[in-house]
């Protein structure tokens, strides 16, 4: 019974686990994404302001 019950333990920490690692990876995939699209805001903008100071 009592290695059921650790067995039993067991499952449900590495479950919880992995869940963990799961929602993690999720969570630094879409930090990832947003500072890209920050980035290629930036460049844009800074493209922006250089092509309107030579304009100048």
């Amino acid at each position: 019974m009592e290695k059921q019950i650790q067995e039993l333990t067991d499952r449900l920490y590495q479950e919880g686990v992995e869940r963990g690692r799961k929602k993690a990876e999720e969570i630094i995939a879409e930090a990832r994404s947003e500072a890209n699209n920050i980035i290629l805001q930036a460049k844009a903008e800074a493209n922006r302001i250089l092509e309107e100071a030579r304009q100048k």
